[in-house]
């Protein structure tokens, strides 16, 4: 049984809850969308932005963003000999999520328009 398919949904949906993170404390959609899929730029701005992370979870997007995982699970899934351990990545995103759900409920949003 191939794992290719929740690595790249579980990848994308912590994109996406960085994402939600990044634009509900104030960020721009425009500076969101410079940092294409680079979870590691997405992991300095929320935490910045108030986001705390453990230090693995931290170094594991970075990681991701470091070894192309994503591109490779994308694109070509049989090239997944160095991938992240699929315990590693499904920590990280019940993480993520939790974490973004907690703090992003805790406080208010800042609605900003990009020009």
């Amino acid at each position: 049984m191939s794992w290719a398919p929740f690595r790249l949904t579980a990848v994308q949906a912590i994109e996406l809850y960085l994402t939600a993170f990044l634009l509900h404390r104030g960020c721009g959609a425009v500076e969101v969308r410079r940092m294409g899929h680079h979870l590691g730029l997405r992991a300095d701005a929320a935490a910045a932005a108030g986001l705390k992370l453990r230090k693995r979870t931290y170094e594991h997007l970075v990681s991701l963003s470091a070894t192309r995982e994503y591109l490779i699970t994308r694109y070509c899934p049989d090239g997944l000999e160095s991938a992240s351990q699929i315990n590693r990545l499904d920590a990280t995103l019940a993480e993520v999520t939790h974490k973004t759900a907690v703090v992003g409920a805790s406080f208010p949003s800042r609605w900003e328009v990009d020009p």
